[in-house]
């Protein structure tokens, strides 16, 4: 059995519960309102599968992180319009997107190995680091780089904050902020 379904993420007024799961090959999100006690379903179209999500401030859009062909990217899916648009689209795997609040940016985990070449680089299969992306121009920017250790989960805290797992002495939490210089700021917390 596949125990990475079903994917779900509440919206952020707490009423409704998205559910992300498949069902004879396709990608369905049922959007269920606890209130109303009804849920609508909607396909997704050119995906195998959904493997992380979550919903911005507002609530009209979710970030998720599917897979198609076989290539792990991130997509932004609007709940209005019920309309989906890829935000990357490489060789390498985007984990874990949040929205960054007030901004334009997601968060991410990815194997992409640094941003120095134009020239794709063949990803990194063993270490992930945090990137984050502005879904309106597709700017990228690396936020961390440590080839021997990985980051996944970031948690945005702020624009500026984050928080993250990383495996550097095991499992650990990392938090990230900017001093008023716009420095970075690494604090390990012991879990």
């Amino acid at each position: 059995p596949d125990f990475t379904h079903p994917v779900i993420a509440w919206h952020p007024e707490g009423d409704v519960l998205s559910i992300f799961e498949e069902k004879k090959g396709e990608i369905i999100l049922n959007l269920y309102d606890s209130k109303l006690k009804s849920k609508n379903s909607r396909p997704l179209m050119n995906l195998e599968k959904v493997l992380s999500c979550s919903y911005n401030i507002k609530g009209d859009k979710i970030i998720f992180s599917g897979v198609n062909n076989s290539q792990t990217d991130i997509y932004l899916y609007s709940v209005l319009g019920s309309s989906q648009k890829q935000v990357t689209d490489d060789i390498y795997d985007d984990y874990d997107p949040k929205f960054i609040p007030n901004s334009n940016e997601i968060i991410f985990s990815s194997n992409r190995g640094g941003l120095k070449s134009k020239k794709a680089n063949v990803p990194n299969k063993n270490t992930f680091d945090l990137y984050k992306i502005n879904f309106r121009n597709r700017k990228l920017t690396q936020i961390t780089n440590t080839p021997d250790f990985n980051e996944k989960q970031p948690q945005p805290l702020s624009k500026f904050n984050y928080q993250y797992l990383c495996d550097q002495n095991g499992a650990l939490i990392v938090r990230l902020d900017h001093d008023h210089e716009g420095r970075l700021l690494k604090h390990m917390i012991d879990t």
